[in-house]
C-alpha cells in the first residue's frame, strides 16, 4: 500500500519539460478543473489550465489546508496569495509544511514601533543553497520608518554573522 500517491506518469513528463529535468515528486493534490499540486524534493509545483507554474520552496512563504472550503492556500515571499480548489489532498498538505520547514533556516522576531517583524532567512533545496533573508512585517510595523529600518538591518547583520 502506497502511502502518498503521486502524479501520472504523463503529468511527470509533461513537468519535467517545465523544469528541464527529471522531477522529484514527494506527493500531490488533485485539484478541480484538472488543477494539480506537486510537492517535488526541491519546489512547489502547480498545473492549472494546463499550465505549470513553479515556485523553489524558498519563495514560498506559508500555506495550508483549509477542510471546510475545501482549498489549499499559500503565499509566496513577495506576498502574492494562490488558492485551489482541492478534491483530494491526500498527504499534500503535510509534504508542503514539511518543504517550507525545511527550507527555514532562521525565524526570529522582533519587536519594533507599532509592531513586530518576522526576519527569516531561507534556503533553497536544490544545488544553490544561497540564504535569501526576509523581513515580515506584522501590527502596524512599517519598514520605511527609519528606526525601524535600522533595527531589521542591525538584527539581520547580526545573523548573518552568525549563519554564514
Amino acid at each position: 500500500m502506497r502511502w502518498i500517491k503521486r502524479p501520472a506518469p504523463a503529468d511527470l513528463d509533461q513537468l519535467a519539460e517545465v523544469l528541464g529535468r527529471k522531477p522529484q515528486a514527494l506527493a500531490q493534490a488533485e485539484g478541480a478543473d484538472e488543477a494539480l499540486l506537486v510537492a517535488c524534493r526541491t519546489e512547489l509545483c502547480v498545473r492549472r489550465d494546463g499550465v505549470w507554474t513553479v515556485w523553489p520552496w524558498e519563495q514560498v512563504g506559508g500555506g495550508g489546508w483549509n477542510s471546510e472550503r475545501g482549498s489549499f492556500r499559500w503565499r509566496t515571499t513577495d506576498d502574492a496569495r494562490h488558492e485551489v480548489e482541492v478534491a483530494v489532498a491526500n498527504r499534500f498538505p503535510d509534504v508542503f509544511k514539511e518543504r517550507v520547514e525545511a527550507s527555514t533556516v532562521v525565524y526570529t522576531v522582533i519587536d519594533v514601533a507599532r509592531g513586530q517583524v518576522q526576519i527569516i532567512a531561507r534556503r533553497g533545496l536544490g544545488a544553490d543553497d544561497t540564504l535569501h533573508w526576509y523581513a515580515v512585517p506584522s501590527g502596524n510595523a512599517d519598514l520605511t520608518d527609519p528606526v525601524t529600518a535600522e533595527a531589521v538591518v542591525a538584527e539581520t547583520e547580526r545573523l548573518k554573522q552568525v549563519y554564514l
